[in-house]
C-alpha cells in the first residue's frame, strides 16, 4: 500500500488505498501530464525554425504518451482529480 505522503504528493486523499501497481500508474500519468505542459510551453516559446520542428515532435509525442497513460489510469478504475474529464 502506499504511504500517504506519497498520495499526498500526487494529489490524492489519504483514505484512498491503491496498491503499489496503480501508485505507480498514477505517477506515471503525473508525469506525463508535466511532461505535455513543458512541451506546450517549448512550443509556444519557439521561433527559430529548427527549434520549432523540435517542438512540434516532442508536443505530439507528450500528447500521446499522455493520453495513453490517462487511458490505461481509467481502465484500471482510477479516477484522477487533476486529469482532464473523459470525453
Amino acid at each position: 500500500m502506499a504511504s500517504p505522503e506519497s498520495m499526498v504528493a500526487l494529489g490524492l486523499r489519504r483514505g484512498e488505498g491503491m496498491d503499489p501497481e496503480q501508485l505507480e500508474l498514477v505517477a506515471a500519468v503525473r508525469d506525463a501530464r508535466l511532461e505535455y505542459v513543458q512541451a506546450e510551453a517549448c512550443f509556444h516559446d519557439a521561433v527559430e525554425p529548427e527549434l520549432v520542428d523540435h517542438a512540434v515532435l516532442r508536443l505530439a509525442a507528450a500528447e500521446r504518451r499522455y493520453t495513453y497513460l490517462l487511458a490505461q489510469a481509467r481502465r484500471a478504475g482510477l479516477r484522477l482529480p487533476w486529469a482532464p474529464p473523459q470525453s
